[in-house]
């Protein structure tokens, strides 16, 4: 009734008499180790975009550089400078690593990573703006 087809690097996957839908078996997917480039964005580019977030709500919510106090736009910075940052850059982190075929487990832990890695820029981008402040902002 069917055939079995297995290619290198990819799941063993049936295909049906009229090749219309192949069944993937999970029990024998193959998954990916993450790359150099792959953790470089999960670690360096989404943090670090995320950094951009504060930017975009002003323009979303307001006129670029001023939100009213209790709008929507005062809640998402709100929501954004606690849990908002992390959790939005671990899960895209999570759905990137899963795109790529990486493990379950491997993309849950490196996509917690991820959300660990965003406090990490923000706050060290921030103590570097201070200490170049010529104001002495750290002295």
């Amino acid at each position: 009734m069917g055939r079995q087809r297995s290619d290198e690097g990819a799941a063993t996957c049936t295909l049906r008499a009229d090749r219309s839908v192949a069944v993937i078996d999970p029990a024998r997917a193959s998954w990916r180790k993450p790359r150099g480039p792959l953790l470089l964005v999960v670690f360096v580019v989404l943090p670090g975009a995320a950094g951009f977030g504060n930017t975009a709500i002003f323009h979303l919510f307001g006129d670029g550089s001023y939100l009213p106090l209790d709008s929507t736009g005062d809640h998402v910075l709100n929501w954004w400078h606690g849990w908002g940052r992390p959790l939005t850059v671990g899960v895209v982190a999570w759905l990137l690593l899963t795109i790529r075929r990486v493990s379950p487990p491997k993309s849950a832990l490196l996509a917690l990573g991820s959300a660990a890695a965003s406090f990490f820029w923000f706050y060290a981008v921030l103590i570097v703006i201070l200490m170049l402040n010529p104001d002495g902002g750290l002295n």
